[in-house]
C-alpha cells in the first residue's frame, strides 16, 4: 500500500489514451440526450462498457510485480466502464423524462455539471483501480482450503438455533404481524389472509374469490388462518420460519468460504434486510421467497467449492424452489434464469449434452413436484380456466400494462436504471453490502463463474422492475445478494478473531444480537404502530358494530383490503371483496352492482364517503398509514340500522342522530 501513489501515477500515465476516450464517452453519455448530436454517437458509451466487460476477467490475476502494471491497466478499464452509469446519477435530475430531454438544448449549468461528473468519475476510477490491486490474498474466494467445506451436523444445529433466535429478535420488532403490534394493517397482507381464510371455508380460488398473486401464497395463509383466525399470529410464525431459513442458508453459504465471523455479522445482516424500506409492513410475497432464493445460491456455491457439477438431486431441489416461486409470484423467476446460465454451461462443457439434459430433467422434475398441490386443487374444482385468466393472463397483459409505458429501448434502459437507483438509495443498509459483495465476488473468483451472481442479479432486476410502476417491496428479493457483502466482512473478521479464544467470538455474537435489536427499534419504519391501541383503530371500532348483529355480511368497497375482514373473522360473500391495483372493468362493475343490490349489511370505504341509496353512515375513524391520515367510513344497510340502535353499539352522536 505504501507504493500505491507511485503505482497509481504509473497507471494514469499508461492509460492516458484510454482515459481521454473514457472522458469523452462519459461526457456524451450525459449530453447525448440534451443536445442535437447524432444518436449514432451513443455507440461510444456502448463501446466503453464492452471494453470494461472484456477487461474485468483480468482483474486481480497478477500476483508478481512484473504483471502488476497489466493489472492496473485492466483495472482502470474495468472500473471506468462500471462507473459510467454514475454519471447519469449526478448529471440528470431525478424525475427527468428521458424522451423530453432529446428536445431540449443544453444550458451552461447542465454542461458544467456533466463535465464535473465525468472528471469526478475518472478520478475515482484511478483511485479504485489502485485499491483493487491491494486486496489481500486472504480475502479471495479461491484461496480457501477444503476446510471451508464442513458438513458437521452439530454446527448446522447450532447455526439453525442461532438463526431462529436472530429471526425472533429482529422480526418481532420489524413485522407488523408480530404480537407487539395491534394488527398488521398492510392492505396486501390482509388480502392474502382474507383469501386464505376464504379457501379454508370452501371458496374456490380465483373463481369464487379474486386476487392476483399465486395459489401457494394463499394456501400458506390458509394454514396460518387455521392457527389464528382473527389475528396475524399464524402469519408471524410463518414469517419467523421463513426468515430463519433465509439466514440459515446465508450462513451455510458463508461457511463454504470461512469458518469464523458469521455469528458476529449475521444479526446485523438480518437487521439490515428487515429494517429496510422494501420490507414494508411484513408478510410480502417477496419475503417468503427469500429462503428459496438463498437455498439456490447455497447449492450453486457448494458445487463450485467442491469443483464438481451440480448433482441431479440438487437440480431437482432448485426446480422445487423455482416451482414454489412460480406459484407465489412468477416474475421472481428471473433470478433462477440468470442463476442457471453458468451451471448449465458448465454441465454442457464438462459433461456434454447428456449432463445438460440431466440437469434440465432435474429442474423439470422439481417444478412438477412443487406444482402437484396446485394442479390437484384446480383439477378437483375444475378451475384451470380461472387460474389461467386471473394469475397469468391478467398479470401479464393487464397488470403489466398498467406498469409499462410505450417507449424506445433507451427509455426502457433508463427506466430500469432509475428503478435500480431508487432501490439502492431506499435500501442502502443491504444494497451497499450487496453491490460491494457482487463486485468482490466477480473480482475474486475465476473463469466463467465470475458472471454467475452478476447474471442472477441482472436478470432478477430486469424481471422485478419491468416499467414505470415499482412499489417499494419489489426490491426486497435483491437482499439475497447482500450475503456476499457479509461473506467479505466475515473473511476480514476471521483474521482478527483468535482461534485460542472462542469466548471472544461468543461475546461479539451476543453484542451483535443486542445491536441488531437496537437497530431494529431505531430504523424499522413500523414501530410507530406499537404505540396505537386496538381500541383506537378503525378495524376494531367497526368490529364491535358489525358483530352486534347475527350473520353479518361485509364489503370492502373501493380500496384494497383494510383489515376489516380479519378483525371480524368474516368470509367475503363477494368475488371481488376489495378493489385491487389492476385495471379490471369486471371488478369495478361487480363492486358497484353489489352496492346497488343492497344485499350487503355493511360497507366500508376509505377517504371517499359512499353515495348510495339504502345505506347510512354509522361510524367513522382515522388511521395513519404509509404517510397519510386516512378516514374510514362504515355504512350500514337501512334494514339493519334499527337493530344497531336497539343494541346501543353506535357512538352517542350517531345514536342520537338516527334516534331523532
Amino acid at each position: 500500500m505504501l507504493h500505491m501513489p507511485k503505482n497509481v501515477l504509473r497507471n494514469l500515465k499508461s492509460n492516458s489514451l484510454f482515459l481521454v476516450f473514457a472522458a469523452f464517452c462519459l461526457y456524451l453519455l450525459t449530453l447525448g440526450g440534451l443536445s442535437t448530436l447524432p444518436k449514432w454517437l451513443w455507440i461510444f458509451p456502448a463501446l466503453g462498457l464492452l471494453a470494461a466487460a472484456a477487461a474485468i476477467p483480468k482483474l486481480l490475476r497478477a500476483r508478481t510485480s512484473s504483471r502488476r502494471q497489466a493489472l492496473f491497466q485492466n483495472g482502470t478499464a474495468g472500473v471506468c466502464g462500471l462507473l459510467c452509469g454514475l454519471d447519469l446519477y449526478f448529471a440528470l435530475p431525478q424525475n427527468a423524462r428521458w424522451t423530453s430531454l432529446f428536445a431540449d438544448r443544453p444550458n451552461a449549468e447542465i454542461l458544467c455539471l456533466s463535465l464535473f461528473a465525468a472528471v469526478t468519475t475518472l478520478v475515482w476510477t484511478v483511485l479504485l483501480s489502485g485499491l483493487f490491486a491491494h486486496i489481500p490474498a486472504s480475502l479471495s474466494l479461491e484461496n480457501v482450503g477444503k476446510k471451508g467445506i464442513s458438513l458437521a451436523r452439530g454446527r448446522d444445529i447450532r447455526t439453525a438455533a442461532f438463526c431462529l433466535v436472530t429471526a425472533f429478535v429482529v422480526l418481532t420488532v420489524c413485522t407488523k404481524s408480530s404480537f407487539l403490534y395491534p394488527l398488521n394493517d398492510w392492505v396486501d397482507s390482509n388480502c392474502f389472509f382474507t383469501v386464505g381464510k376464504a379457501l379454508m371455508n370452501g371458496k374456490v380460488l380465483y373463481a369464487d374469490i379474486y386476487e392476483q398473486k399465486g395459489p401457494i401464497l394463499y394456501f400458506l395463509h390458509g394454514l396460518c388462518y387455521l392457527l389464528s383466525r382473527e389475528s396475524f399470529f399464524g402469519v408471524y410464525l410463518l414469517e419467523l420460519l421463513a426468515a430463519a431459513a433465509f439466514l440459515f442458508f446465508a450462513a451455510k453459504t458463508v461457511f463454504l468460504y470461512t469458518t469464523r465471523g458469521i455469528y458476529v455479522w449475521l444479526p446485523l445482516f438480518a437487521a439490515a434486510v428487515f429494517t429496510s424500506r422494501s420490507f414494508c409492513h411484513g408478510d410480502s410475497a417477496e419475503e417468503l421467497c427469500l429462503p428459496l432464493l438463498m437455498l439456490t445460491v447455497y447449492l450453486g456455491e457448494r458445487a463450485f467449492r467442491r469443483g464438481e457439477l451440480l448433482p441431479w438431486r440438487h437440480w431437482m431441489c432448485v426446480g422445487i424452489a423455482a416451482g414454489i416461486v412460480l406459484w407465489i409470484k412468477f416474475n421472481i423467476l428471473g433470478f433462477f434464469v440468470g442463476w442457471a446460465l453458468i451451471p448449465l454451461y458448465q454441465s454442457l462443457r464438462k459433461g456434454g449434452f447428456a449432463a445438460l439434459c440431466k440437469a434440465a430433467l432435474g429442474v423439470l422434475a422439481g417444478v412438477g413436484i412443487a406444482s402437484i398441490p396446485v394442479f390437484v386443487y384446480f383439477a378437483l374444482h375444475h378451475a384451470f380456466g380461472a387460474l389461467w385468466e386471473a394469475y397469468f393472463y391478467n398479470n401479464l397483459f393487464l397488470y403489466a400494462g398498467l406498469q409499462t409505458e410505450s417507449g424506445t429501448f433507451t427509455d426502457t434502459l433508463l427506466t430500469l436504471f432509475f428503478r435500480m437507483r431508487s432501490a439502492v438509495c431506499s435500501n442502502y443498509l443491504y444494497a451497499v453490502p450487496g453491490v460491494a459483495g457482487l463486485v468482490w465476488y466477480a473480482l475474486t473468483v475465476r473463469g466463467e463463474r465470475r458472471l454467475h451472481m452478476p447474471l442472477a442479479a441482472l436478470l432478477l432486476a430486469i424481471c422485478v422492475f419491468p416499467g414505470q410502476l415499482a412499489l417499494p417491496y419489489y426490491s426486497l428479493v435483491l437482499a439475497v445478494f447482500a450475503v456476499w457483502g457479509m461473506a467479505a466482512l466475515c473473511k476480514a473478521t476471521e483474521r482478527f478473531l483468535p482461534r485460542q479464544k472462542p469466548w471472544l467470538g461468543r461475546t461479539f455474537a451476543a453484542a451483535s444480537l443486542c445491536a441488531a435489536c437496537l437497530v431494529s427499534f431505531l430504523f424499522s419504519q413500523n414501530v410507530y404502530l406499537m404505540k396505537i391501541q386496538k381500541a383506537d383503530m378503525p378495524q376494531y371500532k367497526f368490529r364491535e358494530i358489525i358483530l352486534s348483529i347475527d350473520d353479518p355480511t361485509l364489503l370492502n368497497y373501493g380500496f384494497l383490503d383494510g383489515g376489516f375482514y380479519t378483525t371480524t373473522g368474516l368470509v367475503p360473500q363477494n368475488r371481488f371483496f376489495c378493489r385491487l391495483n389492476i385495471p379490471l372493468e369486471e371488478m369495478y362493475s361487480a363492486q358497484d352492482a353489489d352496492v346497488l343490490s343492497q344485499q350487503t349489511d355493511f360497507i366500508v370505504t376509505r377517504s371517499t364517503p359512499l353515495q348510495a341509496a339504502g345505506y347510512s353512515c354509522v361510524a367513522q375513524s382515522s388511521l395513519y398509514f404509509e404517510g397519510w391520515d386516512f378516514t374510514y367510513y362504515l355504512y350500514a344497510s337501512d334494514r339493519v340500522l334499527p337493530q344497531l340502535l336497539e343494541n346501543g353499539v353506535l357512538e352517542p352522536a350517531y345514536q342520537q342522530m338516527y334516534t331523532d
